[in-house]
């Protein structure tokens, strides 16, 4: 987000950087999770056996926007606020900093 402050003519910008942590990688098709109680990075589980997307690979990095949280009572999954991070592959637990674009 930018918020845009006007002061004598002089025009400032503020800044503010996001940080989102990377689940899965791209090009990559096994469903990792973070584990809020272990602290680390799993490969997902479903009926004993690892989540693993057997179509298509993931088309950007999955990853979640740190200190969030998607309210299970307001419709959310009780984890933390996803977002698709369209670049070339980055390795799970890698942090990317980044300013908001306003369209």
């Amino acid at each position: 987000m930018f918020f845009l402050v006007k002061k004598k003519s002089i025009i400032i910008i503020f800044h503010f950087y996001l940080q989102v942590v990377i689940e899965i990688p791209a090009g990559t098709n096994k469903k990792n999770e973070f584990n809020k109680e272990k602290k680390t990075f799993e490969v997902d589980q479903k009926h004993g056996k690892d989540r693993v997307v057997e179509f298509l690979p993931y088309n950007g990095n999955y990853a979640f926007f740190t200190s969030t949280y998607s309210n299970i009572k307001l419709g959310g999954d009780g984890d933390a606020l996803d977002v698709l991070v369209m670049s070339e592959s980055v390795s799970t637990r890698a942090v990317i900093e980044f300013i908001p674009q306003q369209f």
